[in-house]
């Protein structure tokens, strides 16, 4: 393997060609987590027999490295997010963390466990969105975008770089081979980053602070004697540790106290951190949970992003998010909170229970049957305000004067699950005959890929990937004339909002996932392998496709376009109340 050496050697030699400053990074008090037998030059080794890396603050002093270094150790951690919070408490100000991870697709091959390393907990990538791998096993992670959470939530730093390291990677090679075993060939397939921690800190990133009394603290503690200056220690870092994991709790326990005793009544609480489509397909139990629980104060637990889109449901009394709860967060259930807390629903797919099990019920009953609840799936309509879509417009450049009379078409390409994406290439064309055949502005939602993903890179559309609240996604689609996405998001809130949709698929029967009593058409190539994904045992979702996602590409952007002609045909623009008849 020798890992380390291998990016050594590459790294230095990048730092002398005028690339990336690692020498001025390399350098100082530096402490090399899982050293093994690849130690970092210069560093001082730390591994699993000095005590491991989970929490460095049981082992050393706040601030006291310049550079804490982790070459694939992360990916073995029960808890990747306390790990790294307790490499950048040790750090100095200013100080640096070098961190790489296997890549899900180069290196596990996208197969799971693995079959290379039996000790790894969670895999990572770039471009694919975060998904549980098993209950018992890990997750999956999406590195830059748990980056952000991360670095957005927890410390004050700055994220330098964040990419793909793929050094003499062959890619004819099948998933039998271990391309880094062999350190003379030099292989590397991993993603590596690098955080800086800021000169000053705060505990909330949103409020500014004085640094903290670090160093009266430290004065204080280093005259008392040797045992009382080590139980001293203990006792602070044992103190940080509760404080982080409070900052989640303390702030909703007060919340609901107040409720409840406000309203004189016992909460139900219904949980879904997921991404918006797995939300929205959430909502419809909700009305179950208020004819099984009367007279109870239902609270609707999701992501920050996802809160006024819930409200904006009026499907149940209160939403709650909270910036240190996300995805895949599910709320305790043997937790009732001083007697507050009457039941509490944490709805998940079958994928999510058990990721070789697939199903063919639509994603609204799969998610209730996870909570016993059977019925007639829907979704709830979705009516943004006049005022919230006249200032999103605006926000984006995309009011009246500007947009005039032309077609407002919305696309999301991804990127996402490879097995879901269709190709940047053909997107391209569709917009081409797009704007050859109309008139249309060409919005483009989705996930921002970092510059890594070709889909940042579309031309003649106005991108909006990554830049939009829940709320301004939910005004931009109700007020778009046509929406056309992959399996993802878009496709739940087109149908919410009464927006004519087309939808890609290929691994999933459209009929699973498109909103139901819908103006929407799933279209999907045909291929002998198709629907993958509702078999059981499922041919591949984290596995790599063994025919190459034939379905994807069996899809022609010609035939899209058909749709895209049939579909704008038959629509016509509306008022954002106003729901569309459903299509024959």
């Amino acid at each position: 393997m020798k890992e380390t050496t291998k990016a050594i050697t590459r790294r230095l030699a990048e730092a002398d060609s005028g690339g990336f400053p690692w020498r001025d990074i390399l350098k100082g008090d530096m402490l090399d987590v899982g050293s093994g037998d690849d130690p970092l030059p210069g560093a001082t080794a730390f591994d699993l027999p000095d005590g491991g890396g989970d929490d460095l603050r049981k082992f050393f002093p706040d601030r006291k490295f310049d550079l804490i270094h982790g070459s694939q150790v992360l990916e073995h951690a029960l808890a990747p997010h306390v790990m790294l919070q307790s490499w950048i408490a040790c750090l100095k100000p200013g100080g640096y963390i070098v961190a790489t991870v296997p890549d899900w697709a180069l290196y596990e091959k996208m197969l799971w466990p693995s079959r290379y390393n039996a000790g790894h907990r969670s895999t990572w990538s770039l471009d694919q969105l975060c998904r549980t791998v098993s209950p018992h096993l890990g997750f999956h992670i999406k590195l830059p975008e748990w980056l952000n959470q991360f670095l957005n939530t927890d410390t004050a730093c700055e994220l330098l770089l964040c990419r793909l390291v793929n050094t003499n990677y062959d890619y004819s090679l099948g998933p039998d081979v271990d391309q880094t075993y062999d350190p003379s060939k030099g292989i590397e397939c991993f993603i590596e980053f690098v955080l800086r921690r800021s000169e000053v800190f705060t505990d909330d990133f949103s409020v500014q602070q004085k640094p903290r009394p670090q160093q009266f603290r430290d004065s204080v503690v280093s005259i008392l004697p040797g045992p009382l200056r080590s139980a001293a220690r203990s006792m602070w870092r044992r103190f940080f540790r509760l404080k982080l994991r409070a900052r989640g709790w303390a702030p909703f326990i007060v919340w609901l106290v107040f409720q409840c005793a406000r309203r004189r009544k016992r909460a139900v609480i219904i949980c879904r951190c997921g991404g918006i489509g797995d939300v929205l397909c959430t909502l419809p139990i909700c009305e179950e949970v208020h004819r099984r629980h009367p007279g109870k104060l239902v609270v609707f637990i999701t992501a920050s992003v996802w809160r006024e889109v819930v409200v904006m449901s009026r499907s149940v009394d209160l939403v709650y998010a909270n910036k240190w709860w996300i995805y895949p967060f599910t709320f305790p259930r043997d937790v009732n909170l001083f007697g507050l807390v009457d039941k509490s629903y944490n709805p998940q797919t079958t994928g999510e229970k058990s990721f070789t099990s697939g199903t063919s019920a639509h994603l609204i009953d799969d998610l209730a049957a996870s909570c016993g609840f059977t019925g007639k799936a829907h979704i709830p309509k979705l009516c943004p305000s006049t005022d919230l879509i006249e200032k999103t417009r605006a926000r984006y450049e995309l009011d009246s004067k500007t947009t005039g009379s032309r077609l407002l078409i919305g696309i999301n390409p991804g990127p996402s699950w490879p097995v879901r994406e269709w190709e940047a290439s053909r997107w391209q064309k569709l917009i081409n005959k797009i704007h050859s055949e109309y008139d249309a502005v060409i919005l483009q939602f989705g996930t921002k890929g970092g510059g890594s993903s070709e889909y940042d890179n579309l031309a003649d559309v106005k991108s909006l990937a990554g830049r939009l609240k829940g709320e301004e996604l939910v005004a931009l689609i109700a007020i778009c004339d046509l929406i056309i996405s992959i399996d993802s998001g878009p496709v739940h809130v087109a149908g919410a909002v009464g927006t004519p949709l087309i939808g890609l698929f290929g691994p999933l029967d459209p009929a699973s996932r498109l909103p139901p009593d819908s103006n929407s058409l799933g279209l999907f190539g045909d291929v002998p392998c198709l629907f993958c994904h509702n078999r059981t045992p499922v041919i591949h979702w984290f596995d790599s496709c063994p025919n190459n996602i034939a379905c994807m590409k069996a899809l022609e952007a010609e035939t899209v376009f058909d749709a895209v002609k049939s579909m704008v045909a038959h629509s016509r623009k509306r008022e954002v109340s106003e729901s569309l008849p459903v299509a024959n």
